[in-house]
């Protein structure tokens, strides 16, 4: 039976603004020429897990299939590798995902792990267990600018500034950089609460200087080992590929391996691919995000990395 990827069927051929090349498209013409595979977009997919079209890869070419057809029909495992903004359509992803836990086949990784991981509530957790973490501090209820300002981040051992600004980002669905903000870019209370009503619960965090000055550090790891490493950077406070991302091969630390495997032991869920982003931070790391959703491998960016990746993936699949 084949393998299924979840990705936007409708783009396969586009390349991003941004990238160098479509990723999807890389990794199927990769594996196309030794095995049969199907590419999925998940909105094409009912709750009775069956799909109105597909693209069947093979090694003479990709066709669209449009026929309704049972997902279990034309694949045994499936990857979910792009969703698109999925923050604008929270209800049909969430249900898309309770529809999953009918399929008896491998999902990579397992819909629960990614429900579980659309909450930044993991970087509550982990800063309880001791882990450096950029500080964060949770606020459910209204508060006002001037209350948010007075908040306190000397908890955390990990960090030794005094706040010269903070950053604010919905705690579910804080997916491609969506209403991260500085609190120094809100021109009122009024504008603020408004924020509140639409994003609420949101997290609350220092500004890290070192973001916009180094940059941001991601570890890709394939059933916990590791794959590659890549630095991104922007100049800005947001490491998004929308704010024109600059990308490299990084050989990441000791220390921040440590920090990594930790991650990976403690980690409640069954995960299959995980991306580790850590920002350098007074000659340490601060972990910034764990991305178990559908986390970037910036093959796209660094074309230096993608023929080995390729293979590394090949292996993972279908060894």
């Amino acid at each position: 039976m084949n393998l299924g990827i979840i990705a936007r069927i409708d783009y396969i051929n586009e390349i991003p603004k941004g990238d160098k090349i479509n990723y999807i498209k890389f990794i199927t013409d990769y594996l196309r020429k030794k095995r049969e595979l199907v590419l999925i977009d998940w909105r094409d997919i009912d709750k009775n897990l069956e799909t109105s079209r597909y693209l069947f890869c093979n090694k003479e070419g990709i066709h669209l299939k449009e026929r309704k057809t049972l997902l279990t029909k034309i694949c045994d495992s499936l990857f979910i590798k792009q969703l698109g903004k999925i923050h604008k359509e929270k209800e049909n992803f969430l249900n898309f995902l309770d529809s999953l836990e009918k399929f008896r086949g491998k999902i990579i990784n397992p819909p629960q792990t990614i429900k579980n991981n659309l909450s930044k509530q993991y970087l509550l957790d982990f800063q309880e267990k001791g882990f450096p973490i950029i500080p964060t501090i949770e606020i459910k209820n209204q508060i006002s600018l001037k209350e948010l300002k007075k908040l306190d981040f000397s908890f955390n051992q990990h960090y030794e500034d005094k706040a010269k600004d903070l950053v604010v980002k919905p705690k579910l669905f804080g997916e491609q950089g969506f209403a991260v903000r500085k609190l120094s870019s809100f021109k009122d209370q009024k504008e603020f609460k408004r924020y509140l009503k639409q994003n609420s619960p949101i997290i609350v965090q220092p500004l890290i200087k070192e973001i916009s000055e180094k940059g941001e550090n991601s570890l890709i790891f394939l059933k916990e080992k590791f794959i590659h490493g890549v630095n991104k950077f922007t100049g800005k406070f947001k490491i998004n590929c929308c704010e024109g991302i600059q990308c490299s091969i990084y050989n990441p630390s000791q220390k921040e391996f440590e920090i990594s495997k930790k991650i990976l032991d403690l980690w409640p869920d069954q995960t299959d691919y995980m991306r580790i982003d850590l920002i350098p931070y007074q000659n340490k790391a601060l972990i910034s995000e764990i991305e178990v959703v559908n986390p970037a491998f910036y093959i796209e960016n660094v074309l230096e990395l993608k023929d080995n990746f390729a293979k590394k993936l090949e292996d993972f699949f279908y060894k």
